[in-house]
């Protein structure tokens, strides 16, 4: 038998030697067994390792340590949110498990911010939240077809990716429903970017 290769899949190396069993054995070969022996027979019926440890992997989403925060919010998503000027957004704890971005306001100008985590941070964000508002079942509101699952709570979106969870967070001293649908547009192109590979950190 030829040597095994690592890039022909077990699916296709069982085929083809179907296919040499059925020749081999020319129009005289028994139906039932389509000319293919019994052992043979068997390793057709058992699943692939690789492939099914694969399959069975689960997905733990966006690794945070290669997440640039910054990189998920643009400057014009956050400043469309709060409907404000920001200043120059900075990054915090990149590279780490809990990395975070915020896009300030200017000292000289109205009360603003845009903030942004990822990974342990952010899960932090949601815990807390959710357990002051445990009494609460309307504190929050689910946002359909964002991330594995979203929601929505005051000036809040949070998200998660997997076992990855994310916040988008605005502070701006007016009505606050007027900051809900730039923030779920925002989060929503922020999930596009981590499904894209477009938010990595690169040092």
């Amino acid at each position: 038998m030829p040597a095994y290769c690592p890039s022909i899949s077990r699916s296709l190396l069982v085929g083809l030697l179907v296919a040499c069993a059925a020749c081999s054995r020319g129009s005289d070969a028994s139906d039932s067994a389509i000319g293919v022996d019994a052992d043979l027979a068997h390793l057709i019926a058992q699943p692939d390792p690789a492939e099914a440890a694969v399959a069975a992997a689960p997905d733990t989403g966006p690794d945070p340590t290669l997440i640039d925060p910054c990189a998920l919010v643009t400057q014009e998503e956050a400043e469309a949110i709060v409907k404000l000027r920001l200043d120059t957004p900075q990054s915090f704890n990149l590279g780490s498990v809990r990395p975070s971005c915020v896009y300030p306001g200017f000292p000289a100008g109205p009360v603003a911010k845009v903030d942004v985590a990822i990974g342990e941070g952010a899960q932090t964000l949601v815990a807390t939240d959710r357990r002051l508002n445990e009494r609460d079942p309307d504190a929050f509101t689910a946002i359909d077809d964002l991330g594995d699952e979203g929601w929505l709570r005051r000036s809040t979106v949070y998200f998660r990716r997997g076992e990855t969870w994310i916040v988008v967070g605005a502070v701006r001293l007016i009505d606050e429903t007027l900051l809900h649908e730039p923030l779920v547009a925002a989060a929503r192109s922020a999930d596009a970017r981590l499904l894209a590979g477009e938010a990595e950190h690169r040092p």
